[in-house]
């Protein structure tokens, strides 16, 4: 049976997924500049509030670091 409906571009997890890291990217953009931090500083906003998440994370959750590797916290 051949399947006539096209799937969906983005499925709703990638969706949310992209969704919630464009209105982190709005907050971090927001804090560098309420700080006078420029362009540069905004990597130093998403580094902090990287260490930040991962150290809240609890053991057996994903975490990514700075790298972009993802791994389970132990």
């Amino acid at each position: 049976a051949h399947n006539s409906q096209k799937q969906p571009l983005f499925t709703d997890a990638e969706r949310i997924a992209r969704e919630e890291n464009e209105d982190r990217q709005t907050v971090y953009d927001a804090i560098a500049k309420q700080n006078g931090l420029g362009p540069e500083g905004l990597g130093k906003v998403q580094e902090v509030f990287g260490e930040v998440q991962r150290g809240k994370a609890k053991p057996g959750e994903w975490i990514q670091f700075r790298n972009s590797e993802w791994v389970k916290k132990e």
